[in-house]
């Protein structure tokens, strides 16, 4: 595998890790590495947050936390090409295995959590203009 393919792999992986916030992360990194004097980790970084943004950009990912919970586990309501969804986000001793979700399975599923909650209130703010 090429270099270049193994930035992309490794911006691709972030991108499905933490969406639009991939490149921050990224960028975070690659400042870290300059602290410490690590010049070459730190370009590094910077290409993979580069790649992050072309694929962000290239797939309009956009997210929004809904909720996170006390044991770390993360909703996030999400657009793509694809359309609107929940993202689902497992903490890492649940297996950590992301799952996407669509709205409509989503709220209909047993009780009313507090991430269901928090989807339902911004729902209602968008539908009150707030």
């Amino acid at each position: 595998m090429s270099d270049d393919d193994l930035i992309e792999h490794a911006a691709r992986e972030y991108v499905e890790r933490h969406g639009a916030d991939s490149v921050r992360v990224l960028t975070d990194h690659a400042e870290m590495a300059d602290e410490v004097g690590d010049t070459p980790s730190a370009q590094t970084w910077r290409d993979i947050a580069d790649a992050a943004e072309r694929i962000v950009r290239s797939d309009h990912i956009s997210m929004r936390i809904l909720y996170s919970s006390p044991n770390g586990d993360r909703w996030l309501l999400c657009r793509d090409r694809d359309g609107v969804f929940v993202r689902h986000e497992p903490n890492a001793p649940s297996g950590g295995k992301v799952s996407k979700i669509e709205i409509g399975d989503f709220l209909s599923r047993g009780p009313r959590n507090p991430e269901h909650q928090a989807l339902l209130r911004l729902i209602g703010t968008l539908a009150h203009g707030g």
